[in-house]
């Protein structure tokens, strides 16, 4: 058990004094943690007590330690049934949508607005993803 000790003229001030209390008495509101035990506890019961502590604080780590691997698995389930089938990948001019230039879609691409990949100097965009910012700009492919 542990108790705090407060200097004995702590009570006394106004609250004035303690809001701002002067330089020196600054000194005085320190706070010690004194850690007590009964009086006539041996040395054994001392550390059979520490240790009683230590195996109640591992026993604590290791349940939010399986309760946090059993929650990380479910998210990558989750993670896993909610990610998008994967996109279809074209050249980039077989891509182009009416009413939409080759170098708008070019710069989606390269902004990272719509999945795209570079083989070669070649570009190619994924379908779902240019299909899904056309309907995010209300228009229809």
């Amino acid at each position: 058990m542990q108790w705090i000790k407060l200097p004995p003229a702590y009570g006394q001030r106004s609250a004035e004094d303690r809001t701002n209390p002067p330089r020196e008495a600054k000194k005085r509101l320190r706070v010690r943690v004194v850690e007590t035990s009964p009086p006539n506890e041996t040395a054994a019961a001392k550390l059979g007590r520490a240790l009683a502590e230590i195996e109640r604080s591992n026993r604590l780590w290791r349940t939010e330690r399986a309760e946090r691997v059993k929650l990380e698995r479910e998210n990558a389930e989750l993670r896993a049934r909610l990610a998008p089938d994967d996109d279809v990948f074209v050249p980039l001019k077989a891509a182009i949508p009416p009413g939409f230039t080759y170098e708008t879609i070019r710069s989606w691409a390269n902004n990272g607005l719509i999945a795209s990949r570079r083989e070669g100097g070649r570009i190619s965009v994924g379908l779902r993803s240019l299909k899904e910012r056309l309907a995010r700009l209300n228009r229809r492919s």
